[in-house]
């Protein structure tokens, strides 16, 4: 499924972020760039951590990444309609 391809970097099952990326839990309910646990945020994001993730951000961001944070380290992810519909639906789920 679409979402397992995030848990490559991102940690779904615990609010534990990894060496690479932040955790996904409660994303679409915090602010941008802001798991405590992770110093790894690109200056892209980080210019932007006044601001919440929500579904709308999410999606801008996963659709692409350089056009919603020049400059992030997030790469492409290339998703499908169905993909990104079901990563958002996962998303909103996380908690």
């Amino acid at each position: 499924n679409a979402v397992s391809t995030c848990g490559s970097c991102h940690n779904l099952n615990y609010p534990v972020s990894t060496e690479y990326a932040p955790h996904l839990r409660d994303v679409a309910r915090r602010r941008i760039a802001s798991a405590d646990d992770y110093d790894g945020y690109s200056d892209a994001l980080l210019a932007r951590g006044d601001e919440d993730w929500t579904i709308d951000t999410l999606e801008s961001y996963l659709r692409s990444p350089q056009d919603f944070a020049p400059g992030t380290t997030m790469p492409d992810p290339a998703l499908s309609e169905a993909d990104l519909a079901e990563i958002l639906g996962s998303l909103a789920l996380l908690r």
